[in-house]
């Protein structure tokens, strides 16, 4: 994807431990690529859960989740992460 970052890597493959490597040495959370999909966007639409806590708990703002990608999983909604 065009201007995909590292970190838009690790949440589109699904990769925690990549995520958190990149987290820690302080990537972009809110980065986009050229067409406005961030790491949330991508680990939300992957049912990433545990990547979306991550991601949320370093700073990544729901703003930048695009409602036309899909709708929050459940598990993030029962978890707390998204209200209705």
């Amino acid at each position: 994807n065009k201007g995909a970052s590292a970190l838009w890597a690790a949440a589109f493959s699904g990769r925690s431990e990549c995520l958190q490597q990149l987290l820690a040495a302080g990537c972009d959370v809110n980065t986009c690529t050229d067409d406005g999909r961030s790491p949330l966007d991508i680990a939300t639409a992957g049912g990433h859960a545990d990547m979306v806590q991550q991601l949320l708990l370093a700073g990544a703002t729901l703003s930048h989740v695009r409602s036309q990608l899909c709708a929050p999983p459940p598990q993030l909604v029962f978890s707390g992460f998204f209200s209705h």
